[in-house]
């Protein structure tokens, strides 16, 4: 093999359509690119250093296959902007636990893209873990830790000399519309998150804007996003073993598939902790997850329902309000949010119960005026006491109209009957609301008697009109009241 010590192309001002090593020693670790370099190939070649490049602005591609890197070393490619970053059957001699460390220049074992644009990063068969910072992937992103399976694209096999566990972080790095496609044995840990620097004015930063991110692996032990936006992305961890998922301040993507096949053994399906805060889910899907804590939605907006049929759903699991869920007139809406409501009855979960009752019958509702269809009844209950939900609702509608009502009386009689005076006449305004008081004890006693505001035996059919609306207002409203108390008491 040629032994290489050092590499001066700084000065170069030979335009090179590619620069290639074949069965190279890199005894060096660095390398500057000058701007008339367009690409590298390096194939069976060993870096004893490591490899860092810098500076590739108007390049091709960069290519590694069957490379060594010597343990404790890694690839870093810094300030570039290319094309094509491709490693096939590379590897780490001596593999370890030795992560990366951002403030080193050459990382172990790792790939470090930093402050790069480039347009398909495609890793296959090579035994690193991966870090970009500040970057942007434009068309396709692939990690492969061994040849795609025909026969089986879900399952992921690994070697012995391969990294048992694998890192992936990538902090401020934008996909644009890239395809993301990621396939490892097992995850010990993938990050997708914004870093709070000078470079950062979103307070969310949309990293994928639509397409695939896919995520196949054997087990992945914890997911972590945060600050970021997938914003019409398809999130695919369908089938795929989970330990840990946390999420805050994300836009999960336009579906977030996080079910699996009930056929899958029982410790492939059981995640230890869910928590997805201060986040927007679209469609998402858990059906199937067996959850060992309880499940934290805190602060989370749904624009659909979660699905979680076939699933455990954990005491003291953590939902949002209904002002959290958008409601439409479909049909899986109601099947959705009545299966959650359930599920709360069965945990005595009263709180949460209420909740989905009411968004499952504003599904109905909005679905029956879909159809062109009114339901009177319905709409009185949902404003009245939202679907006998709200005691604060009925109380209030009762005190309003009490009182409207007793200055209805009021005017009607001092205007028919009264004399006329500068004042207020106590007397009638006492009589009026005794009469309207009457309405709401005994309602519509009117029918037997007016008084006292008329004499046993007379009636006046107007007085007689208001006083069955006022009624049947206080009947309801009293009805709903008891609803409500009794819901109340129910779900305390």
């Amino acid at each position: 093999m040629i032994i290489l010590k050092k590499l001066d192309l700084i000065n170069s001002k030979q335009q090179t359509s590619s620069l290639k090593f074949e069965n190279v020693v890199f005894k060096f670790n660095v390398i500057k690119c000058s701007e008339y370099i367009n690409s590298f190939v390096f194939t069976n070649c060993r870096f004893e250093k490591g490899l860092k490049i810098e500076r590739l602005t108007s390049g091709s591609h960069i290519q590694f296959e069957n490379c060594e890197f010597l343990h404790q070393t890694g690839l870093h490619i810094a300030d570039c902007q290319f094309h094509t970053l491709s490693l096939r059957k590379c590897y780490m001699t001596g593999c370890g636990d030795d992560y990366f460390d951002i403030s080193t220049s050459i990382l172990s074992q790792t790939i470090l893209i930093e402050n790069s644009i480039i347009e398909t990063v495609s890793v296959i068969h090579s035994n690193f873990n991966f870090e970009s910072y500040n970057s942007k992937f434009r068309k396709k992103f692939r990690f492969y830790i061994s040849e795609p399976s025909t026969e089986s694209p879900q399952a992921v096999t690994v070697s012995e000399e391969q990294l048992s566990e694998f890192y992936l972080y990538f902090g401020s790095t934008i996909f644009d519309r890239a395809e993301v496609d990621i396939r490892v044995a097992t995850i010990k840990r993938i990050s997708f998150e914004q870093i709070d620097d000078r470079n950062s004015h979103n307070d969310q930063l949309e990293i994928h804007q639509e397409g695939m991110l896919s995520i196949k692996s054997n087990l992945i032990k914890n997911i972590f996003i945060k600050n970021v936006s997938f914003t019409c992305s398809y999130i695919d961890l369908e089938n795929v073993p989970v330990q840990v998922f946390e999420a805050s301040s994300a836009v999960l993507g336009s579906t977030f598939n996080f079910s699996i096949n009930k056929l899958i053994d029982e410790q492939s399906r059981k995640v230890v902790a869910l928590e997805i805060i201060d986040c927007t889910l679209k469609e998402s899907r858990f059906s199937g997850r067996e959850f060992d804590r309880r499940l934290d939605f805190s602060d989370t907006f749904f624009t659909s329902p979660p699905i979680f049929y076939e699933t455990k759903i954990p005491e003291g699991s953590i939902f949002p309000n209904s002002l959290h869920f958008d409601v439409e007139g479909k049909i899986e809406y109601i099947n959705a949010f009545r299966y959650l409501r359930k599920v709360m009855e069965e945990r005595r979960d009263r709180e949460l119960e209420g909740e989905f009752f009411l968004l499952e019958q504003d599904s109905k509702f909005l679905l029956d005026r879909k159809k062109g269809k009114f339901d009177f009844f319905r709409w009185c209950y949902k404003e009245l006491s939202i679907y006998g939900t709200d005691y604060d609702r009925p109380i209030y509608i009762l005190a309003m109209s009490t009182i409207a009502f007793i200055l209805y009386y009021y005017t009607i009689i001092t205007a028919r009957w009264g004399e006329p005076q500068s004042g207020i006449d106590v007397a009638v305004l006492s009589q009026s609301a005794h009469f309207a008081l009457k309405q709401v004890i005994m309602p519509f006693w009117s029918l037997r008697d007016m008084t006292p505001i008329l004499p046993i035996g007379e009636f006046d059919g107007l007085l007689m009109f208001l006083a069955l609306i006022q009624s049947s207002i206080s009947t309801a409203s009293i009805a709903l009241l008891i609803l409500a108390i009794r819901w109340k008491l129910k779900r305390g």
